[in-house]
C-alpha cells in the first residue's frame, strides 16, 4: 500500500488526483501534520486518511520539494493499493466534467458499462491489473481529447469508443 497525497475539489468533493510520497519522505510529513503512532498505524492499515491544512500543505511542498498546492482544493493523506485517486462516481459524472481530471489517469467502470456505471480514476499499476470489481474503460488524457476533437460528443457514444478501442 502507498501513502499518497489526495487531491479533492471543493465543489464536487471528487478526488481529482494523488501523488505518491516517497518512503523517505514519510517521516516529515507525519511530523507535520503531528501524527502519533497510533495515527501512522491507523493509516497505514489502509483504515482512513488526515486532513491536510493550507499551511500544512505549503510546508509539504517545501520538505519534499514538490509543488501540488493549489487553494482551490482540498488535500488528505491517505492510502491506496492502486493509487486510487477516486471514490465511486459514475460515468456521466466524469464524462461531462473531464477537464479538472488528472489525465495521467486511467478510467476502470463497472460490468454494466452504462452512463450510471460506477467508475474509479486509478494510477494504472505497472501489471496492468484491474481493480477489483472494474474494468478497464480509458485513459482520461483520450477521454479529454475526443472533447478536443467533439466537443458535443455524449456519454453513450464514449462508451461506444471505449468498447470498441478496448
Amino acid at each position: 500500500m502507498k501513502i499518497v497525497i489526495e487531491k479533492f475539489d471543493k465543489q464536487t468533493e471528487l478526488l481529482v488526483s494523488a501523488l505518491a510520497i516517497e518512503k523517505e519522505h514519510f517521516d516529515v510529513i507525519a511530523q507535520v501534520l503531528g501524527l502519533k503512532e497510533d495515527d501512522i498505524q491507523f493509516l497505514t492499515s489502509g483504515a482512513g486518511g488526515f486532513d491536510i491544512s493550507d499551511a500544512q500543505a505549503l510546508d509539504i511542498e517545501k520538505l519534499i520539494n514538490k509543488c501540488f498546492y493549489d487553494p482551490e482544493y482540498d488535500y488528505q493523506l491517505g492510502t491506496a493499493k492502486y493509487e486510487k485517486t477516486s471514490a465511486p462516481m459514475n460515468l456521466s459524472q466524469i464524462v461531462l466534467d473531464n477537464r479538472h481530471l488528472d489525465p495521467d489517469l486511467t478510467i476502470y467502470i463497472d460490468s454494466a458499462w452504462s452512463p450510471e456505471s460506477s467508475i474509479l480514476l486509478c494510477i494504472e499499476p505497472e501489471d496492468g491489473s484491474s481493480p477489483e470489481g472494474y474494468d478497464y474503460f480509458l485513459e482520461v488524457f483520450i477521454l479529454q481529447e475526443l472533447f478536443e476533437d467533439v466537443p458535443e460528443i455524449t456519454v453513450e457514444r464514449v462508451i461506444k469508443y471505449a468498447q470498441d478501442d478496448t
